[in-house]
C-alpha cells in the first residue's frame, strides 16, 4: 500500500547520465529509471521486486518496452493503495521528439517537459558492446554508471531467463553512505540488466529481478499518451496522484516538484 508513497520519498542513490524527475524515487523507481540503458532492439521486459529473503512479490514492479530508435516506456504495475487497487504510472521517453512525459492512467493527467542534449545522446547515439567479453561488459559498467576503481566484471555460471549474463559489481552513492551494488547483464539484450541486488553494510536493500522478457516489435500506440489526457505541472502530477489513491500528502515531494516546474522546458505531449 506505501509503494508509491516510498516511490515519491526516496532519494537517488547515484547520478547516471539519465537526469529525471524530483518524482522519481524509490528502489523500483531507482531500478527502473536510472540503472537501465536504451536497447537498439524492439522488445519488452518485466521486472518483479524481491524482498530480503529473496521472496517475490509479482505485483510490486514494472515493464520497461523498448523502441528501435531509443523510445523507452516505464510501466509501474498496478498497487494497493488505501481506496482500491490502481493502475500505476507510465514513464515515457521520446529522444527523437526530444520528449520525455509522465502519465498516470487513473487521473489522465500528463507532464511532458524537453529532454536535455546529454538525454538524447545517451538515448540515440549509445553503441552496446558486441562482444559477450569482460571487456565489453565493464564497457558497459562505465558507460552507465560513469569511471570507478571498484567495478569488477564476472561471467555467471547460472543463465537467466535463458540468456547469459554477466554479474557486474560496483559502488556508488554519497561518501557517509555507500552502496553496493550487484547487476546482471545480459549482452544478447544489448547489455540489458536483468537482475540486481542493492546491498548496504551486508544487508539486502532490495532485489529486482526480470521475470519476463519478449523480443519483437512493440506497439507504437504505447510511446504515445491519449488525446484526452490533461496536461499539468510536475507539482500538480504529484499532489493529485497521491490524492486521488487517498494517499498521504508529501509537501517535501511537492516542493520539489515546483523547483522542477521552474527548471524544466516544458512541452506539449506527445499524442
Amino acid at each position: 500500500m506505501l509503494e508509491y508513497l516510498r516511490f515519491f520519498r526516496s532519494r537517488s542513490l547515484w547520478q547516471v547520465a539519465l537526469v529525471l524527475s524530483a518524482a522519481v524515487i524509490g528502489f523500483a523507481a531507482r531500478s527502473a529509471l536510472l540503472e537501465h540503458a536504451s536497447a537498439k532492439r524492439e522488445l519488452m521486459v518485466e521486472y518483479a521486486l524481491q524482498d530480503e529473503s529473496g521472496k517475490a512479490r509479482p505485483q510490486v514492479g514494472y515493464s520497461i518496452y523498448y523502441r528501435s530508435d531509443g523510445a523507452t516506456v516505464t510501466a509501474f504495475k498496478k498497487a494497493q493503495s488505501p481506496r482500491g487497487l490502481f493502475r500505476g504510472k507510465q514513464i515515457i521517453s521520446l529522444p527523437a521528439e526530444k520528449a520525455w512525459m509522465m502519465f498516470d492512467p487513473e487521473t489522465s493527467l500528463v507532464f511532458t517537459r524537453e529532454l536535455g542534449p546529454d538525454e538524447v545522446r545517451f538515448a540515440t547515439l549509445r553503441h552496446p558492446h558486441r562482444v559477450d567479453s569482460q571487456e565489453g561488459c565493464m564497457g558497459e559498467v562505465a558507460a552507465q554508471l560513469g569511471p570507478g576503481k571498484d567495478r569488477t566484471c564476472e561471467r555467471a555460471e547460472t543463465p537467466i531467463l535463458g540468456y547469459s549474463v554477466w554479474r557486474a559489481r560496483g559502488r556508488g552513492g554519497p561518501a557517509g553512505r555507500q552502496i553496493v551494488f550487484e547487476a546482471y547483464l545480459a549482452p544478447a539484450l544489448d547489455w540489458l540488466m536483468l537482475e540486481r541486488v542493492d546491498l548496504e553494510g551486508g544487508s539486502v536493500l532490495g532485489r529486482i529481478v526480470a521475470v519476463q522478457v519478449q523480443e519483437g516489435r512493440q506497439d507504437d500506440s504505447r510511446f504515445r499518451v491519449p488525446r484526452t489526457a490533461r496536461v499539468s505541472t510536475q507539482a500538480e502530477f504529484i499532489r493529485t496522484f497521491s490524492s486521488f489513491r487517498g494517499l498521504p500528502g508529501c509537501d517535501e515531494c511537492e516542493r520539489r516538484g515546483e523547483q522542477a516546474d521552474h527548471l524544466a522546458k516544458t512541452i506539449p505531449p506527445v499524442y
